[in-house]
């Protein structure tokens, strides 16, 4: 692997202006060309959808983009620190903002931004995830729960207490499994509970043995139920079981593009993939499930639409469209990967 260099940089933003050519768009807002990464001759594995800071990126009609360059002004920031992202991929996106400690909707459907229903009751929204019923988890890292929100938004409960949980960060499903996982950043520990909120156990500890944690941040289940663990501070990705028994780890401190620095957190697309942001990289890495790396996704001017400041929060939906949250950038970013169905529909030619 080449290290992280200026020429690197340079192609990621020269990829924006590749141009391929096709015949018709998933959603209003595309482009009418195609943005793919990597760039040509590799095969691409991903296609830019959007990003999103401020009411002016929503799909617009015909008119208002006739209307847009005569508008002036600046368009006005959604967010102020966005940190979690989640959504079910029906058009609503909540996105968690850690300064003004609020949960925004961001909704495609409505193309509209508002204040997700209940966000009073959270008193710091970090890390969040959505079941396939709809129902909003969010980490609450003041409140040291996880509170748990309905497909109408109405609170149903909460999961952990101070008894259990100091400081929780992420969360992660595995509802064939009935289980749900909770990141403590300052206990480096694991909590387990049942879905219905019984705590089953907690595993790991501070410390750079395996099993242990360094400020243990995002996860993600797969569909074996391996639980994959971002130990932020320990530059690695740690693998266990159901049970919480250890496996495998892979990933290591260094400035190749393989290596890790602060990988914050990690969503799975359907074909086992592993897209894990790195904070001090400023990038989304992508990974097989053995640990080996596919795509380096992120880098570049800040403000350039496809660069990655200060990532934090990834979430992958059943479509396979993954959310990626820029901190310092104030935005977040969708990108699809290219599975074999959406080949099939968008065939690049």
């Amino acid at each position: 692997m080449k290290k992280i260099d200026g020429t690197f940089l340079t192609r990621l933003l020269m990829v924006f202006g590749v141009v391929l050519l096709f015949g018709g768009c998933a959603t209003t807002d595309k482009p009418k060309t195609r943005v793919l990464w990597p760039p040509p001759p590799n095969p691409p594995k991903l296609e830019w959808v959007g990003t999103y800071s401020s009411l002016d990126q929503m799909p617009k009609t015909g008119a208002e983009k006739m209307a847009s360059p005569f508008l002036g002004g600046q368009p006005e920031p959604v967010f102020k620190r966005p940190f979690g992202i989640a959504s079910s991929g029906d058009g609503r996106i909540f996105v968690s903002d850690a300064d003004i400690r609020q949960i925004t909707v961001y909704d495609l459907n409505r193309r509209s931004v508002y204040p997700f229903k209940n966000t009073g009751a959270v008193r710091s929204a970090f890390g969040m995830a959505v079941d396939s019923g709809g129902r909003l988890y969010v980490a609450d890292a003041v409140g040291q729960a996880v509170l748990v929100f309905g497909p109408d938004d109405a609170p149903l409960f909460s999961i952990g207490g101070p008894e259990l949980l100091e400081h929780p960060t992420f969360v992660a499903l595995d509802e064939a499994r009935d289980r749900v996982y909770v990141s403590d950043a300052r206990a480096n520990r694991i909590a387990v509970f049942d879905m219905k909120g019984k705590h089953l156990r907690s595993f790991g500890e501070w410390g750079p043995q395996e099993g242990n944690f360094y400020s243990p941040q995002g996860m993600a289940v797969d569909r074996n139920g391996q639980l994959f663990v971002a130990d932020m501070f320990n530059a690695r990705v740690q693998v266990f079981d159901a049970e919480g028994k250890f496996l495998r780890k892979f990933g290591e401190r260094g400035d190749l593009q393989s290596n890790f620095e602060m990988p914050k957190d990690i969503a799975i697309d359907s074909d086992g993939n592993l897209h894990i942001t790195d904070a001090r990289k400023g990038a989304m890495l992508t990974y097989n499930a053995e640990g080996r790396l596919l795509l380096f996704t992120g880098g570049g001017e800040p403000g350039h639409p496809l660069s990655l400041v200060l990532p934090a929060g990834i979430w992958v939906d059943k479509k396979d469209q993954i959310y990626v949250v820029d901190q310092i950038g104030r935005r977040f970013a969708i990108w699809q990967y290219l599975n074999a169905e959406y080949l099939k529909e968008h065939p690049i030619e």
